[in-house]
């Protein structure tokens, strides 16, 4: 009975050791660890950041009522669409305005040991770059119907793929993701 209690309890995801960036390990890795831990935290004034989230909240709020509006005309399905559009750019900009950092502690017998990282999102570049090939293909579409709308419709799009290849592209970017912190104090220096 303890056996599969053992089992269950080593298969939870905090008993895990922890992983850090790839080309980065523990200086004292040989020794065993008497405690570790790994937290995700936002090290920045979350006030601000849920200020930024709150205002473009109401103007999110503001911009999809007006298109609701606008798409009333279009009936049910309008509002879906809308209220699709509304909930994905709202996740945008949650996503935007609150990163996290991920902090690692680790104590050995011979010294405490602390690293920090920002682990990059690469899921929403995919969505972004998805997103900004389905909206093209979309601009095709309207400007086969109306080439009066060229520039209008060419606007979204063509900001959304320019947007993905500043950041995709970006070394200051890539940098801000990839900067690691690592320290280290032995016992007999405390």
């Amino acid at each position: 009975m303890s056996s599969i209690f053992d089992r269950l309890t080593r298969s939870l995801p905090w008993n895990k050791p922890i992983e850090l960036p790839e080309h980065h390990q523990w200086k004292h890795a040989n020794f065993p660890a008497l405690l570790e831990w790994q937290i995700k935290a936002r090290p920045y004034n979350t006030t601000v950041a849920n200020g930024m989230f709150l205002f473009l909240l109401f103007a999110g709020c503001l911009g999809v009522s007006l298109i609701l509006n606008v798409a009333t005309v279009a009936g049910v399905y309008g509002v879906f669409v809308t209220l699709f559009l509304f909930a994905l750019t709202m996740t945008a900009i949650y996503g935007t305005t609150h990163q996290k950092t991920k902090f690692a502690y680790r104590f050995t017998e011979r010294a405490i040991e602390f690293c920090e990282w920002k682990a990059p999102g690469k899921g929403w570049m995919i969505a972004l770059k998805w997103l900004t090939v389905i909206a093209a293909i979309a601009v095709i579409f309207i400007i086969a119907l109306d080439p009066s709308a060229f520039w209008i419709a060419l606007a979204g799009p063509g900001g959304m793929g320019l947007l993905y290849l500043s950041l995709a592209n970006s070394s200051k970017y890539q940098e801000m993701h990839t900067e690691y912190h690592h320290r280290d104090h032995e016992w007999g220096a405390i």
